[in-house]
C-alpha cells in the first residue's frame, strides 16, 4: 500500500502563483506578510492550518483541506472590494494541480465587509475572504 503525503507547501505555492498570474495590472500578491514599500491595492494571503479530512474524493490516501484567507487592501473601499472580487473569481475558477494532487472542491467560507482602518483621510480599506480548498490525490 502506497501512502501519499500531502505537499502542503506546494499547495500554498500553487495558490500564490495562480493568484499572481490571474490578478495582473501590477497588483502585488503577498504571501503572509508585506515587504518593501506597499502599493495599493494589494492582496495578502494568510495560510491557515490545513487539516486532513477523511476518505479521498478522487484517489487513494486522504484529502487535505486548506483554508487560505485573502485580505484585499486598498486606499478606497471600492478599490478593495474590486480586488476581492477579482481574487474570488480567480480562486474559484483556476485549475490547481500539484505533484499528483488536484484541488477537487473549492468553497467560499467567509466574506467580510469592507472595513476602514486608520485616521480619516488616510485610512486603508480591507475586505477579508476565507476559502476552503480540498486537495485530493489525482487519479492516474
Amino acid at each position: 500500500m502506497t501512502v501519499q503525503i500531502a505537499p502542503t507547501q506546494q499547495f500554498a505555492d500553487a495558490l500564490i502563483a495562480a493568484l499572481r498570474a490571474g490578478i495582473g495590472d501590477g497588483i502585488r500578491v503577498y504571501d503572509g506578510v508585506t515587504y518593501g514599500r506597499a502599493t495599493y491595492p494589494y492582496l495578502l494571503v494568510h495560510h491557515l492550518q490545513p487539516t486532513l479530512s477523511g476518505p479521498p474524493l478522487l484517489g487513494d490516501g486522504e484529502d487535505l483541506t486548506q483554508a487560505p484567507q485573502l485580505d484585499a487592501v486598498g486606499q478606497r473601499r471600492d478599490q478593495a472590494q474590486a480586488l476581492a472580487d477579482r481574487a474570488r473569481q480567480r480562486i474559484l475558477t483556476v485549475t490547481l494541480e500539484v505533484a499528483g494532487w488536484v484541488c477537487a472542491c473549492r468553497e467560499t467560507e467567509l466574506l467580510g465587509q469592507a472595513t476602514p482602518e486608520g485616521q480619516p483621510g488616510h485610512e486603508l480599506w480591507t475586505v477579508p475572504a476565507r476559502y476552503t480548498l480540498t486537495w485530493t490525490p489525482a487519479t492516474p
